[in-house]
């Protein structure tokens, strides 16, 4: 499957950053392993169905969408504020009279 989304999506100056951002998304979680092998199995079913509308790189992209849909929502652990973001120390002192 990496082999085909790497030379479907060599050029993409059609899509949008938000696509491009899905796609790296997309192909990290399938270099780590993280995809699951009957998602992996039926993508790929997909991918196949549609040779003659391979070059188009939006096609491939509907059918990625389609089949990792969940892929694309947030986790949790990403939408932490605390770990992203402008972060504010607040310093004190407290000084005891005399």
């Amino acid at each position: 499957m990496l082999k085909i989304l790497k030379v479907v999506f060599k050029n993409t100056k059609q899509l949008t950053e938000e696509q491009e951002e899905y796609i790296a998304k997309n192909n990290h979680t399938t270099r780590r392993g993280s995809l699951p092998k009957q998602t992996t199995k039926v993508t790929m079913q997909a991918l196949n169905s549609c040779k003659s509308e391979m070059i188009n790189p939006l096609k491939v992209l509907a059918v990625l969408i389609e089949d990792t849909v969940w892929l694309a929502g947030s986790h949790y652990a990403s939408d932490n504020p605390q770990s992203a973001g402008k972060r504010e120390v607040i310093l004190s002192l407290y000084l005891a009279g005399e």
